[in-house]
């Protein structure tokens, strides 16, 4: 620094402020730095420390207010007409130059000493300045110069132009050297905007800090009110959890570097396309917002100001194309068609997306580009629908190679990952300089985005209360937004003072507590149970990707409904959550910042306990999405093995009963075992089908009440039976049995209908019972054979004939929820004997009734309820699609239950079809129906998978020898009075 010398001026001392004047002088190729000088010095003269004493004063002749500095401003000769001050009138005159020296003067004006034309009217105003400070030793003089050369390209129609002022602004700092070698002036280079402003705010503040000296102390309170600075900044000047917008810009500090370095990234024609990545709470969005968008509005690139359009992937809805749509309606002021037309037109079409940015460009001539900003990039793959994506990403791939367009978004770095595993995205990122890796701010950052915000403001903080605050949030990940939040908190609190103290901070309970203290005193009072609502707002607000990584989530604001939207109301109060417009303009909800998610306590350890959960309900939502879109197609759904765990997870996490709030989610959450039963239902479910649908039941564990085990015995079903007058027919198919006594029956004349049967039939009053509703399963029988006092009890087979060689021999085709096959009388009659006691030991029969075999008129009265008429249980007329029969060509017994449709749940299944069912009767003697070790015939019913529609009907008897099986026999339970004893030994 040279030229600069502390001045004799007289100090005023009558309570007034010294008056401070700067000149400021630049040509138009530094419009950012001209601006980063006046935000300095307005900062600089808002300092507490200043009041009362130095006032500065701003003197320019280009007009302020301008996007674009003037290129020298007012010409010195309309300047001076005007009464401005000159250069030489100010204490301190400020230069700043790179690659142009300004327009040239008049060809009238006045020439330099040595009789030349002054080189531009920049050239004029260091040289006044210079006179001044020659003469009177004021202004001092500083002259910043930014290293480098311009390098435009041989086809850029303003070659001429820049070569001819490079060449002036060379001439004008030869200058600076003597012929001798030795420096004739002094020069502060820099190399960046923000290396020129962090130069000049410590040498301005050097400058005044030795003025400070020199002036008597003032007691502000002296001080009248209308010379006490107004703050440039009249708001909060902490964003609290929120991103900074591009109208903050003026409170947003400490990444100036970051700001530098993606400004010469944009400053390069071949970078069309940028993701900025860095942790969350690192300032992503921020940077971009407040810091490189106010720049490029500014014209640094390209000598005319970035138009842009702001925009996040998920913020209505999961189509992507919809926010993209809304942004283009808004700025454009689209009338004529909806931003669903706009979406549709987007997609199916990429002329349209050039169409609308175009005219975005030409909306404002001056626009030198437009850039897409596209913020929480990571929603596209939390938010959005798979359907979308590839259509979006190709789109989006166009539009960055068009002239004038170009992308910046912003991505979580645990999100970086899965984006380079989409070959678009992973070409976009990959293109010239296409990343921006962006670290967490250090502390000397954080210092700065702590104190200079404030000082913008007219804050005052108390001494150690910035310290205090770095020391107790660190500088990891999230540590400034927490800070924020903290400040942001403590401001409300002391809006009339202005004045933040390390008390009131401490009342927040520090850095760490601040949200989890706002949390819970913006709910305390709420008449609400916090314990059972709060989750539910969880639920929908917080989810988590494959990677286990933690993010917020929209949701649509209709979806709360009760107590939930009076929590979210209280908390958009409180600044946790915000909220947006999501599709067709309805209002949407999301935390303020993923900071909310850890700094909660209740909050955090909820998502603790329910990480996997939380993984699969975001898993869910995306499936559905697309289960919906594929026209609910089955294939799509998830199995049962899938979905059970699901299922569980999401109970444990008490997210279940809220997830199938919605329809479409409780559809397709519907267990694979309801939609199997379902699907059995339907008469129009073939045979082939049923026999496979008994099969996936028994593979993902049958759970239908009657089929399987309950305490490793089996669990019966039973349907009650009241009892009433039956007809019996006294005949077995083609056999004359003669006339039997049945007590309490009586003969009846009976009309032959079928050849080579008996005509008589006998009414029976049959007793009330209970009849298993299936056929024993083979688990069921399985238990029989396992239990060490089962079959190998010899208890159970007292009075009968045990058949020990047939104990390995039964037929088992493979699933347990198929009926035991091949079972001889006397293994079905202790198999009865054996499940009485097992289930008196538990107390699930009564003393007074036991479990056997069912009677031939107890069987037909359940399958017809006493009506004659019933020649099958479902009516008079054979339907080869209700049971498993010669018809159904398969050819082997199947699981039992698979024939339910058009059943009610009083009616026992399987009557009929399948396999013929044991009875307890004898076949010549229905009467006899005691337990005997004879081989009598005992009697059959209801036909197998090999019969006729004859051998099924309800009114045929049939028999089979006791021990020997010679067809697919197997059995059903009755539970009756105790008529006869169990067996001794049992």
């Amino acid at each position: 620094m040279a030229l600069d010398e502390n001045s004799n001026d007289s100090i005023i001392a009558d309570g007034n402020p010294h008056q401070f004047r700067i000149f400021l002088a630049s040509p138009g190729d530094v419009p950012l730095e001209r601006k980063l000088a006046r935000e300095a010095i307005t900062h600089i003269n808002s300092e507490r420390r200043l009041r009362g004493r130095i006032d500065i004063e701003i003197i320019a002749w280009s007009q302020p207010g301008a996007a674009v500095a003037m290129e020298a401003g007012l010409t010195p000769q309309e300047a001076i007409s005007q009464g401005l001050p000159k250069p030489e009138d100010c204490d301190l005159a400020v230069i700043i130059l790179w690659s142009r020296i300004g327009t040239q003067l008049p060809a009238d004006f006045e020439l330099k000493e040595d009789g030349s034309p002054y080189l531009s009217g920049t050239e004029w105003e260091y040289l006044n300045a210079l006179k001044g400070y020659r003469t009177k030793r004021k202004p001092s003089v500083w002259v910043y110069r930014k290293n480098g050369a311009p390098n435009p390209g041989f086809d850029d129609p303003n070659f001429a132009t820049i070569v001819e002022q490079w060449d002036k602004v060379k001439k004008f700092f030869a200058a600076f050297t003597n012929p001798d070698g030795s420096l004739a002036g002094g020069i502060n280079p820099y190399e960046t905007p923000d290396d020129f402003r962090q130069q000049f705010e410590h040498h301005l503040r050097d400058r005044l800090d030795k003025l400070l000296e020199t002036l008597p102390a003032t007691n502000v309170s002296q001080t009248a009110v209308k010379n006490i600075t107004v703050p440039r900044w009249a708001a909060s000047p902490y964003s609290g959890l929120e991103a900074f917008t591009p109208e903050q810009a003026p409170i947003y500090f400490g990444r100036g570097r970051e700001i530098d370095q993606m400004l010469q990234q944009f400053a390069d024609p071949k970078v069309r396309f940028v993701a900025v990545v860095g942790v969350s709470g690192s300032g992503k969005s921020s940077l971009i917002k407040a810091g490189l968008l106010p720049r490029l509005r500014t014209g640094i690139i390209g000598n005319a100001p970035w138009n842009d359009l702001i925009f996040k992937p998920g913020e209505r809805g999961d189509n992507l194309f919809l926010p993209l749509a809304f942004a283009l309606k808004t700025k454009l002021d689209i009338s004529v068609k909806t931003e669903n037309e706009i979406a549709r037109a987007l997609q199916s079409d990429a002329s349209s997306a050039k169409k609308y940015l175009t005219e975005l460009l030409l909306k404002n001539q001056q626009s030198a580009e437009l850039l897409l900003v596209i913020d929480q990039f990571e929603e596209l793959f939390t938010q959005c629908s798979a359907n979308y994506r590839d259509d979006f990403l190709a789109l989006l791939e166009h539009l960055v190679t068009l002239p004038r367009i170009r992308a910046i978004v912003t991505l979580r770095a645990d999100f970086y990952a899965r984006a380079i595993q989409d070959p678009t995205l992973a070409n976009l990122l990959r293109q010239e300089r296409g990343t921006f890796p962006l670290d967490p701010p250090g502390l000397g950052a954080i210092l700065e985005m702590i104190i200079r915000p404030a000082e913008t403001a007219g804050v005052e903080l108390q001494e150690g209360l910035a310290q205090q605050l770095l020391d107790d949030a660190g500088s990891g990940p999230g540590a400034m937004a927490l800070i924020a939040f903290t400040l942001n908190q403590l401001y409300q609190s002391a809006k009339s003072s202005l004045y933040l103290s390390i008390d009131a901070y401490k009342t927040f309970g520090g850095v760490k507590h601040a949200i989890q203290t706002r949390a819970e005193d913006a709910l305390k009072g709420l008449p609400i149970d916090l314990n059972i609502v709060l989750p539910k707002l969880f639920a929908n607000l917080v989810g988590i990707n494959d990677q286990g990584v933690v993010t917020r989530r929209h949701a649509p604001q209709s979806l709360l409904k009760g107590d939930i939207n009076t929590i979210a109301d209280t908390l958009i109060e409180a600044r946790l959550l915000v909220t947006g417009k999501g599709e067709d303009h309805q209002p949407m909800l999301e935390f303020a910042h993923e900071t909310v998610l850890s700094g909660w306590e209740r909050l955090r350890l909820w998502i603790g306990y329910r990480t996997e959960a939380l993984r699969a309900l975001t898993q869910i939502e995306a499936e559905v999405h697309d289960w919906k879109k594929s026209g609910r197609h089955d294939r799509l759904r998830w199995k049962h093995e899938r979905l059970d765990h699901t299922r569980d997870l999401l109970t444990k996490a008490d997210l279940l009963s809220q997830m199938e709030e919605d329809a479409d989610v409780a559809d397709f959450l519907t267990p694979e075992t309801e939609l199997l039963l379902k699907e059995l239902r339907e008469p129009h479910t073939g045979h082939t089908r049923r026999a496979e649908i008994g099969h996936r039941l028994d593979n993902i564990g049958d759970s239908r009440p009657g089929i399987g085990l309950r305490n490793l015995i089996p669990d019966i079903e039973w349907v009650e039976f009241l009892g009433g007058q039956l007809e019996l027919n006294n005949f077995r198919w083609g056999i004359d049995v003669g006339h039997g006594g049945i007590p309490g029956s009586d003969w009846v004349d009976f009309p032959g209908q079928l050849p080579g049967v008996n005509k008589f039939r006998r009414v029976i009053k049959v007793q009330p019972f209970k009849l298993s509703r299936y056929l024993v399963t083979w688990m069921q029988y399985k238990a029989f054979l396992d239990d060490p006092q089962g079959y190998d009890n010899a208890a159970w087979w007292s009075g009968i004939k045990k058949c020990s060689q047939m104990k390995d021999a039964h037929v088992y085709r493979g699933y347990n929820n198929y009926p035991v096959e091949g079972v001889t009388w006397p293994e079905a009659i202790a198999f009865c004997r054996w499940l009485t006691t097992r289930l008196r030991e538990r107390n699930l029969l009564e003393e007074n009734r036991i479990v056997q075999l069912p009677t031939e008129w107890e069987w037909q009265y359940a399958a017809t309820e006493g009506d004659p008429k019933r020649i099958y249980p479902w009516g008079s007329e054979w339907d080869e699609r209700r049971t498993n029969t010669a018809g159904s060509r398969l050819g082997h017994s199947i699981s039992v239950g698979m024939y339910p449709h058009g059943e009610t749940d009083s009616v026992p299944l399987d009557l009929v079809g399948n396999l013929w069912e044991w009875c307890q009767n004898k076949l010549n003697r229905p009467e006899w129906a005691d337990l005997d070790a004879t081989v009598d015939w005992r009697a059959v019913r209801g036909g197998g998978w090999d019969s006729d529609l004859v051998q099924t009907r309800t009114d045929i008897r049939n028999g089979d020898h006791p021990r020997l099986p010679d067809f697919p026999i197997g059995f059903r339970l009755c539970c009756v009075h105790d008529e006869v004893k169990l067996p001794v030994g049992a």
